[in-house]
């Protein structure tokens, strides 16, 4: 019997290490419409929301609607080539492959761009494993919201483990009442991921992607 009845993984930093390739894809598409950002003021925007970047690069706020029709036009087809150069962490392929086998109905929830995550997840194979994605829209970029959508909508009043890199993905599942595993590896995106730990005291911690088939044993 499975241990959960769904498992939602964040993305970026989870099972892909994708931050050379966001940093380089924001760059291209910057220079391709003349927005003047530097490479350093793009490294720091990592992390945050569409909204928060645009924020905090001085992007005009009549500009908001345009530059992020752009960005998502560009994520499905201008960006191919970085995106196929994304490694997957160790394991990742045969650890979806045994979770599914398991049985367990699995989701992407990731601040990516939607356009972006159907794109990568396509592009690398991986998007049959999962009966959900939910990246990011203008209309809805709060990452909280949408794991509650996918809750209601898949999974209602069953147990849900959220497993992902970073303090949101611990508070989001914290909040909802679920378990979560936090993801401590190479590619991880947590500054201090033992602050993570010692504030949100997750439930599980995976230092090698291949320990979560242990966890739900």
């Amino acid at each position: 019997m499975s241990k959960y009845d769904f498992l939602i993984f964040d993305m970026d930093g989870t099972f892909i290490d994708s931050a050379p390739f966001h940093i380089a894809a924001y760059h291209r598409f910057f220079n391709m419409h003349e927005i003047n950002v530097s490479m350093g003021d793009t490294i720091l925007g990592l992390g945050f929301t569409i909204e928060d970047m645009f924020r905090n690069i001085g992007l005009p706020e009549e500009r908001v609607d345009e530059v992020y029709e752009k960005l998502a036009a560009f994520y499905r087809s201008g960006a191919d080539d970085l995106i196929e150069k994304i490694p997957l962490i160790d394991g990742a392929n045969e650890v979806f492959t045994a979770l599914k086998q398991r049985g367990y109905p699995m989701g992407v929830v990731t601040n990516s761009l939607q356009p972006v995550a159907d794109r990568i997840l396509m592009l690398h194979n991986l998007k049959d494993y999962f009966i959900t994605v939910e990246g990011a829209t203008q209309q809805e970029s709060d990452k909280e919201r949408r794991c509650m959508d996918v809750y209601r909508a898949h999974c209602k009043k069953g147990s849900v483990l959220l497993i992902g890199d970073a303090g949101r993905d611990m508070e989001i599942a914290k909040d909802a009442g679920w378990d979560c595993c936090l993801a401590v590896t190479d590619i991880s995106w947590a500054r201090d991921p033992q602050s993570v730990i010692e504030r949100y005291r997750p439930t599980h911690v995976i230092r090698e992607f291949p320990e979560l088939l242990s966890i739900l044993d």
